[in-house]
């Protein structure tokens, strides 16, 4: 904890560096980018000590691992990793975008009904939630069957043996 109070105390000379790893440093904004949104006052100095340690770990493994030549394996499922992180990025700012979150009683009276005594025993926020989780998943997988229609018209998609 002191650490940190004296590493914050220090001057613009030394670029507002938190923490050094070799020739990484992870500056006070850079720290402040990666702290969670709703911690409390109290908390902030433990977070911000398990962020510091982390950011260490990472630069230590990044180091150690720096000369690895990956198998195709490994490319193959990163690059499937990075694609499905791209993709749920898009997905949140498309839903964001698209989501009516406006749920109102009788909504929720309806979907009672629909489902008879199966969502009796659940509270109206968590009917909300599954609302709102059918909403999306119908959000995503009309525009998924649009796109790949259009695609399919266009020409986009060209499947082994047909011919347009």
């Amino acid at each position: 904890m002191y650490l940190l109070s004296f590493l914050w105390g220090c001057s613009n000379a030394q670029k507002d560096v938190v923490v050094q790893y070799k020739d990484k440093y992870l500056s006070r904004a850079g720290l402040l980018s990666l702290m969670p949104q709703d911690y409390s006052p109290s908390d902030s100095a433990d977070i911000a000590q398990q962020i510091i340690q982390h950011w260490i770990e990472m630069e230590w493994r990044k180091d150690q691992s720096a000369h690895v030549e990956l198998s195709v394996e490994n490319e193959i499922q990163l690059e499937d990793y990075e694609q499905a992180l791209k993709f749920q990025n898009w997905k949140n700012q498309f839903l964001s975008e698209k989501l009516d979150t406006l749920i109102t009683n009788d909504q929720i009276q309806e979907w009672r009904m629909l489902s008879g005594d199966s969502l009796n025993k659940f509270s109206s926020s968590q009917i909300k939630e599954v609302i709102l989780q059918s909403r999306k998943n119908n959000i995503i997988s009309d525009f998924m069957s649009q796109s790949l229609q259009q695609a399919e018209k266009d020409g986009s998609i060209k499947r082994a043996g047909e011919t347009k």
